[in-house]
C-alpha cells in the first residue's frame, strides 16, 4: 500500500476507548479526529477487544489515511537508560546484553530498539535509551491494524507519543525537567522528561476510588512525590481520559500544586470545527494520538513542523 506522504495518522488504544488523529503536512494542522469509546472488559485480553472495536469502527474512520502509526502501552515494555564507555567497540552487543538482564524471559521473545541520548553524553561515556517490546505484542498490534484494512507504518510506545506532543506545544519549557502525567480510569503513567528526551517512567494501577476526585488526586500526588524523589520538576502537565470532566480537573490541580492540563493544540493547529470547551474536553483523550501522528510527520518533513526532532523508539511493523 502506497503511503500518502501528506497525511499521517496516529491511533492510541486505551482500556475503554481508542483515539485517532490525522495530521496534514500541507495544512500543517490536525485535520481529522475520532474518539471511539467502548465498554471495558476486565476478563478479556485488551488486544482482542481492540481488534474487535477497531474493525467495528472502520467505516467511521474511512476518511483517515490508511497508513497508521500506533503504540504499545508502555507498561508492557522494558525501558532503560544505559551507559557504555565512549570507546566501547561493540555498542549494540553491549547494550543488548545489559538490557537482557532486566527481561523476565528469553531475549528472542523481544524486539529491541535503541536511541542515543546526545544530551547526556560525556567525554568518557555514551548513554542510550533502550526499549524491549514483547515480539508477540508487536505482531498482534500490526495484525490488528491490517485486519481492519489499515497498514501499520510503525509501532512505538504510548509514552513517547506523549513526549512528542509535549515537545511540539511547549518548546519554551524543554530546558528544565518536566513531569507528564497520563491518567486513565484504571492506570496512571508518570514520565519525567527534559529537553524533549525521556528520563524515567513509572506506572501504577489506580485503586477503586479513582472516581473520587479528591482521594484520587491525593494518591497521584503521593506517587509523584515518591517517583520524583529529589528531582523537582519545573512543571507538571496532565492528560488522559480521567481529566475529561472539568470538575475533576479543578480538584486535581488544587491538590497537585503547579500542575496544569496538557494542551495538545496549544501550538499545533487543529482545524476541527468544535468550540474551545469541547476541544478542551476531547483533548484529554487525544494527546498521545497527536504525538504519534506528529512523530511520523516530522520523520518525513525536512522543516516546517513545531517538533524539533522525533523522540522515542519505534519498531518496524
Amino acid at each position: 500500500m502506497k503511503h500518502n506522504t501528506d497525511c499521517f495518522c496516529g491511533i492510541d488504544f486505551q482500556r475503554d476507548y481508542f483515539s485517532a488523529v490525522q495530521y496534514s503536512l500541507k495544512e500543517r494542522a490536525v485535520t481529522l479526529i475520532s474518539i471511539q469509546p467502548f465498554p471495558a472488559e476486565k476478563q478479556t485480553e485488551e488486544w482482542k477487544v481492540w481488534r474487535r472495536e477497531l474493525k467495528k469502527s472502520r467505516s467511521r474512520l474511512r476518511l483517515f489515511c490508511p497508513s497508521i502509526s500506533s503504540a504499545i502501552p508502555a507498561q508492557y515494555a522494558v525501558i532503560k537508560l544505559l551507559t557504555v564507555d565512549a570507546n566501547e567497540p561493540s555498542v549494540e552487543d553491549a547494550l543488548k546484553w545489559e538490557l537482557t538482564q532486566h527481561l523476565a524471559s528469553e531475549p528472542d521473545d523481544f524486539v529491541f530498539d535503541a536511541q542515543e541520548m546526545a544530551g547526556i553524553a560525556t567525554e568518557r561515556t555514551r548513554t542510550f535509551l533502550l526499549a524491549a517490546y514483547r515480539r508477540t505484542l508487536v505482531e498482534q498490534t500490526a495484525d490488528m491494524l491490517r485486519n481492519s484494512g489499515f497498514e501499520p507504518l510503525a509501532i512505538g510506545l504510548d509514552i513517547f507519543g506523549l513526549i512528542n506532543v509535549f515537545e511540539a506545544n511547549y518548546r519554551e519549557c524543554l530546558a528544565a525537567p518536566c513531569l507528564l502525567v497520563h491518567c486513565e480510569e484504571a492506570i496512571t503513567k508518570l514520565v519525567l522528561s527534559r529537553g524533549g528526551e525521556f528520563l524515567e517512567f513509572h506506572s501504577f494501577n489506580n485503586h477503586d476510588d479513582a472516581t473520587d476526585g479528591k482521594n484520587f488526586a491525593a494518591a497521584v500526588a503521593s506517587e509523584i512525590k515518591r517517583f520524583c524523589r529529589d528531582r523537582t520538576p519545573e512543571a507538571i502537565y496532565a492528560t488522559g481520559s480521567w481529566f475529561q470532566q472539568i470538575p475533576r480537573q479543578d480538584t486535581f490541580f488544587e491538590t497537585v500544586k503547579g500542575a496544569e492540563l496538557l494542551n495538545p493544540f496549544r501550538k499545533v493547529s487543529c482545524q476541527i470545527a468544535v468550540d474551545d470547551q469541547q476541544l478542551r474536553e476531547y483533548s484529554t483523550q487525544l494527546a498521545v494520538a497527536v504525538g504519534l501522528a506528529l512523530q511520523r510527520a516530522h520523520a518525513t518533513a525536512e522543516a516546517g513542523l513545531a517538533v524539533t526532532k522525533p523522540e522515542g523508539l519505534e519498531v518496524a511493523a
